[in-house]
């Protein structure tokens, strides 16, 4: 008996930046396989630049990538990082637009909308 495993996500899941064999990925496998006793199958679909929305276009579209997620027995998800990258870059740019901004009835400020 073995058992399928599909890693789905971001670069956490690629392994970007850990030597190669010490990503979360690698690791949960060979943890998963002493605790079952038994080998583990891994299919990896990890996503440098992968965001939610990415990965929910991803299952609603790429049927090679359902395919793995409903066959696996074990699935880790590590999603998030970009969006949260892209949110902070988004907070950052608008605190320039403010701080240029004289105006104490700014709409991008107080987080409103616009009004004449």
């Amino acid at each position: 008996m073995s058992y399928q495993y599909t890693a789905i996500g971001d670069s956490l899941t690629t392994g970007f930046g850990a030597l190669p064999g010490n990503g979360f990925v690698p690791v949960y496998r060979r943890m998963a396989e002493a605790r079952l006793r038994t080998p583990i199958r891994l299919t990896n679909l990890g996503i440098n630049g992968l965001t939610t929305d990415g990965l929910e276009q991803r299952l609603k579209a790429d049927y090679n990538f359902r395919l793995a997620v409903s066959d696996a027995d074990l699935i880790t998800i590590s999603i998030g990082g970009n969006d949260l990258i892209k949110a902070v870059r988004r907070q950052a740019a608008v605190r320039v637009i403010c701080h240029r901004c004289s105006r104490k009835r700014c709409a991008i400020a107080n987080g409103t909308s616009a009004t004449s």
